[in-house]
């Protein structure tokens, strides 16, 4: 299953706002919001790019 484009067509990017981009993240990581709604909210924050880094975790048994 495929979600649909956040935004299609032409749109200004909007300005960086580090509060927003900080509110989005905690509400993240506080389990608030979907993967969707997060990046609308980070989207809506000026962030228009962003890399994921995957790390394989150790286990200690």
């Amino acid at each position: 299953m495929t979600n649909s484009p956040m935004v299609s067509g032409f749109h200004e990017v909007p300005v960086f706002d580090q509060e927003a981009l900080i509110k989005a993240l905690r509400a993240d990581q506080a389990g608030q919001t979907t993967f969707p709604e997060f990046l609308s909210a980070t989207w809506e924050a000026g962030v228009i790019s962003y890399e994921l880094i995957f790390q394989k975790e150790k286990s200690l048994i």
